[in-house]
């Protein structure tokens, strides 16, 4: 009984292990978008980037889909503790990647440097986060990150 029960639960920590990660939000692979679509989702990601550290907080959740996995409310609400904690803040990105993500959305894989001045002096943070985009009324709208939190 020991050895089937082993065997059973090196089985389930097989399907587990492969299953999982596609849990995440990963977006699996594709083939690469055209140059056009990529400086598209450049400027997309810098969208999003300017509507945290330039506009109004209104701005930025107007940039954030309805349907932001996991949890919208809560996301919108670290950001915004974030702003609040910080002032000037600046970015510098770099596009790894831009992929397909299906339904006419984007996954793009960025590196970045985040600039910005808190009550503790300068602060200087840098990270890889990909952003899905979907597009949605002539601009397009974060659904998905994962990566580092680039706020």
């Amino acid at each position: 009984m020991s050895g089937r029960f082993f065997t059973l639960c090196l089985a389930l920590a097989l399907v587990l292990w492969t299953a999982l990660p596609g849990c995440a939000g990963r977006v699996e692979p594709g083939a690469p978008v055209s140059p056009g679509a990529r400086e598209e989702a450049h400027e997309a990601v810098r969208a999003v980037l300017d509507a945290y550290s330039l506009g109004t907080m209104d701005a930025f959740a107007a940039l954030v889909a309805p349907d932001f996995a996991p949890l919208r409310p809560a996301f919108l609400d670290r950001v915004d503790r974030a702003r609040n904690a910080e002032q000037a803040v600046q970015y510098e990105t770099f596009v790894d990647r831009v992929l397909p993500a299906g339904g006419g959305a984007v996954a793009v894989a960025f590196t970045w440097t985040r600039k910005s001045q808190t009550p503790g002096g300068q602060a200087l943070a840098r990270g890889r986060t990909e952003f899905v985009l979907a597009p949605a009324q002539g601009r397009w709208l974060l659904t998905r990150m994962s990566g580092d939190n680039p706020f």
